[in-house]
């Protein structure tokens, strides 16, 4: 029964496997002479060499195919492991998914009716107007997020790079987190370095990494936070650093938090909203970039720093356009 060789671990131990069994083997001979030594006919060394040759490759045999199958079925349990856990986080995400869908749709369908039955005056229909604007362009954003993680597990990003400035990216990434942030009243302080660097990247892709990263930090910072946002120089590289004062992370999920349909709350009831893929679309394009993106937290409740990773001249060739 396959199910009833023992799974290993590295803290466990280690009183069977391949190396007793091989010992056995070899000590089986010996012990059968010794033992047994009347039986043996001690004129005839070779007839007795060749019965335990054949016993030792019999043996043989028995070991590597019981180790390999010991081998395999570790493997098989591993991999069932896995496919239940992406089963487990797939689901969780089809529900999130549709809990993040359901809220602006509810909006959309009980305003559209009521601007259709009657006359309503200009500042009610403009204050509704503006609520399906809102919860439209919500929409929008997860559909958006939604087109690059299939583009990104199909390797279909394309890139345009161009030299750019990363103070410049970063502003047009706090202008497009800052209603958020203005919404929670929170702050952001952003001391751009007195020379300008330079990167060779896509304005947009690299402007859509920096926001992802500030608007997880304000989802996940209570309100009236404040977020920290540096960019600097090291050794040849261009480092982009992002603050918050947030829910930190764990340091069980800190492994995984850049892994897709990852968050720390699961709960449908979770204020910070959001499907957990904005950190996965981020990495994934640094890494576009050539180059890399890091998470540092000191554990729940004290905060976490995202740090993007650029080199100075990554060159066209290696950030060449992606169809």
């Amino acid at each position: 029964d396959l199910h009833s060789f023992p799974t290993r671990r590295s803290s466990d131990l280690h009183i069977g496997g391949r190396g007793p069994a091989w010992l056995i083997v070899l000590a089986s001979p010996v012990l059968c002479t010794a033992l047994f030594q009347d039986d043996f006919s001690w004129n005839d060394p070779l007839g007795w060499l060749a019965h335990v040759a054949f016993f030792v490759l019999v043996c043989a045999a028995l070991v590597e195919l019981l180790h390999h199958l010991q081998v395999t079925h570790r493997k098989l349990l591993d991999s069932e492991s896995r496919l239940l856990e992406a089963d487990r986080r797939k689901n969780e995400f089809l529900a999130m998914l549709a809990h993040e869908l359901r809220n602006p749709l509810a909006s959309i369908l009980n305003i559209a009716p009521i601007l259709g039955r009657r006359a309503y005056e200009p500042s009610t229909v403009r204050q509704m107007s503006g609520v399906l604007l809102r919860q439209a362009s919500h929409l929008a954003r997860l559909v958006d997020d939604l087109l690059d993680v299939a583009r990104i597990t199909r390797g279909k990003i394309e890139l345009r790079p161009q030299s750019l400035v990363v103070q410049e990216v970063i502003e047009h990434a706090l202008e497009g987190a800052r209603p958020l942030i203005a919404a929670r009243q929170q702050s952001v302080a952003f001391d751009p370095p007195a020379q300008p660097l330079k990167v060779d990247a896509d304005p947009v892709r690299l402007t859509q990494v920096v926001g992802n990263l500030l608007s997880n930090a304000a989802k996940f910072s209570p309100d009236g936070a404040r977020i920290q946002v540096t960019a600097a120089q090291v050794e040849g590289t261009v480092q982009i650093r992002v603050r918050d004062e947030g829910a930190g992370i764990d340091a069980q999920v800190l492994p995984h938090v850049f892994d897709l349909f990852v968050q720390g709350d699961q709960s449908l009831d979770r204020s910070q909203g959001g499907l957990g893929i904005g950190l996965t679309i981020a990495k994934r394009l640094v890494e576009l970039h050539d180059g890399r993106i890091e998470a540092r937290s000191d554990g729940p409740g004290r905060g976490s720093e995202f740090t993007i990773v650029l080199y100075m001249e990554i060159g066209r060739a290696s950030c060449r356009e992606r169809v």
